[in-house]
């Protein structure tokens, strides 16, 4: 819920079906504010044994167009495409995925301050997180590189003892 400390533990993703519905379960009573990757919150009261309605609408935004390239600026098809919460660099979801072109589209993106986005492909290091913003109606246009070299981080966790932490 909102203002938890623990709240978030309480984070879900869902999408939505061709009804635009989306069924959340498992949640603790209390106040929540659901949100669209594309834009949008809500605030619901969610009460024990209670099935509560929430409608969330998609405030009007910009139509962003793009094609995901590698380094010698081929078209790199099945690439994850990332759309970040606001100016949260990061938090975000993943929205789609490149075509066999490359190409992508995003209808109707709300383009909060600092919004960003950004693409991962397999056997890839990600792009640089591109910022967008425009005004609702608008077109943008966004090319992301990902490059070839990735990089892999291995660690061991250790307790105050010194122990490592299964």
């Amino acid at each position: 819920p909102v203002g938890v400390p623990d709240s978030r533990m309480n984070e879900r993703e869902c999408a939505t079906d061709d009804a635009g519905e989306c069924v959340i379960t498992g949640l603790r009573p209390g106040r929540y504010a659901p949100e669209c990757a594309y834009g949008g919150r809500v605030v619901a009261d969610v009460e024990a044994e209670r099935e509560t309605t929430a409608v969330l609408v998609i405030p009007p935004g910009a139509d962003v167009f793009g094609v995901v390239v590698d380094e010698l600026d081929r078209p790199v098809p099945g690439a994850a495409i990332w759309l970040s919460f606001g100016p949260f660099r990061l938090i975000g979801s993943v929205v789609a995925t490149s075509d066999a072109l490359g190409t992508f589209r995003l209808d109707s993106i709300e383009c909060a301050e600092g919004r960003r986005i950004a693409a991962q492909g397999v056997g890839c290091a990600p792009s640089d997180q591109v910022l967008i913003a425009a005004p609702p109606g608008a077109r943008i246009d966004v090319r992301l590189r990902l490059t070839a070299v990735s990089g892999e981080l291995d660690g061991i966790v250790h307790g105050h003892s010194g122990d490592a932490i299964a």
